[in-house]
């Protein structure tokens, strides 16, 4: 694992979209230690004082695999009302080249006000925004239109959060966090990938990680839904190896709003993760299922497209890949489609927004040594904690996970250094 010091130890078209202002020198919230993108949790407290400095779960929370499974398990929102009520409107987002993602609106008191359908409050209540993107009517749920930007600009943000894999929008940590920055005051957008949630129906073509382009594609179009609130990526697990390609891509898409993403136990090297989910049991037990699941839903859907006969009996999610790419996909093995969006190496070097990752050393999915891999870059901070698991960071049972407070904070001053919002808000 890579060494950190004095870290505790534990026993498509985006014409219409408003210019933002220029926004030069983004402010680093920790400068580069020694050369290198990881911060230590000290660095990050001396830095930072307000900000959690490191992840410190007590002696009988510390396992990774306890930290892993407890995460998302849904009796964590029982002592979180606010999180289990949640609202959010549905929306479905022309993404480019005929593909349509599905996702849920959440805003904050006073972000936008809808001329006579539904007002913003603290359940989330929002109007369509005519001219924005597309919106269809989806099982039933009767699109509205006719909103305006009402608020003034301020230290808030639309958070555009993007789940893991066989996750979705309605995944506990997803609410859990979504309802956290919703009481910060932030507005929030939980992005359904292609294939995940009630979405399998919206495109014929299967999920693929390498599908950055409608990822890119639909960010772009949320940020008319910012107006001239700054815009903000939070990915998880796989969401977060999406969120950073995001990052890569944002300048030359026109995602000019963007000023932040944050990355939770990102994906690195997916073939590495996919080999570490098949030693398991337990998560090969959790994912293969889950996966098979998702692929008879597209089956039922496109019959004439997807004959599940020719995955044969895959028993595992390497070979299972290995057989989707062999029947459904332009690559020519799953080593070049997991090469597609491999993010270790230099990778990361092409940021063109900062980015903070936060990550855990113990990893049991995304191994450590991934992280020794990223280039040094004034855009780039890990935040690598002994413990925590994947997306795990628990402090106590059922409470909030350490990284949603460690976000909220991080965002804040990243929010309060920003020329441009700093001004709005004075």
């Amino acid at each position: 694992a890579p060494e950190a010091a004095n870290l505790p130890r534990c026993a498509p078209d985006h014409s219409g979209t408003p210019d933002a202002p220029e926004v030069p020198n983004l402010p680093r919230f920790v400068p580069d230690v020694s050369g290198s993108p990881i911060v230590s949790g000290a660095a990050n407290a001396a830095a930072e004082p307000g900000v959690p400095a490191a992840f410190t779960p007590p002696r009988w929370l510390c396992n990774p695999h306890l930290q892993t499974i407890v995460a998302n398990r849904r009796w964590r929102l029982l002592a979180r009302p606010e999180a289990r009520r949640l609202r959010g409107l549905e929306w479905v987002i022309d993404a480019g080249d005929g593909v349509r993602l599905q996702g849920f609106h959440t805003v904050a008191a006073g972000g936008i006000k809808a001329d006579g359908k539904k007002r913003a409050a603290a359940t989330g209540g929002v109007s369509g925004a005519r001219g924005m993107f597309p919106v269809v009517e989806v099982h039933g749920k009767t699109s509205v239109s006719g909103a305006s930007i009402g608020s003034p600009p301020s230290r808030r943000a639309l958070v555009v959060m993007i789940h893991g894999w066989e996750g979705s929008a309605e995944s506990v940590y997803m609410r859990a966090t979504a309802s956290h920055l919703h009481q910060r005051g932030h507005d929030v957008f939980r992005l359904n990938l292609r294939d995940h949630g009630d979405s399998h129906h919206l495109n014929p073509g299967l999920f693929s990680g390498a599908h950055i382009g409608e990822v890119v594609g639909a960010v772009r179009r949320l940020q008319r839904l910012a107006g001239d609130r700054p815009m903000v990526l939070l990915g998880f697990s796989l969401g977060g190896n999406f969120a950073l390609r995001v990052g890569i891509r944002a300048a030359a898409a026109g995602i000019d709003r963007l000023v932040r993403i944050y990355a939770v136990s990102p994906c690195l090297d997916p073939a590495a993760t996919t080999l570490a989910i098949d030693r398991s049991f337990i998560y090969r037990r959790y994912f293969l299922p889950r996966w098979r699941r998702s692929l008879r839903r597209k089956a039922e859907l496109f019959p004439d497209r997807y004959d599940l006969a020719r995955l044969g009996g895959a028993d595992s999610c390497m070979a299972l890949t290995d057989a989707v790419i062999a029947a459904w996909s332009p690559f020519a093995s799953a080593a070049d489609y997991f090469a597609s969006y491999t993010l270790t190496g230099n990778a990361l070097g092409a940021l063109t927004v900062p980015a903070t990752i936060v990550a855990a050393a113990d990893d049991p999915v995304i191994p450590a040594a991934d992280y020794d891999t990223l280039p040094s870059s004034p855009l780039l901070e890990v935040h690598l904690q002994p413990a925590g698991g994947h997306c795990g960071f628990l402090e106590r049972l059922p409470a909030p996970a350490w990284y949603e407070r460690f976000i909220a904070d991080h965002l804040e001053s990243t929010l309060a250094e920003l020329p441009f919002v700093a001004e709005c808000a004075s």
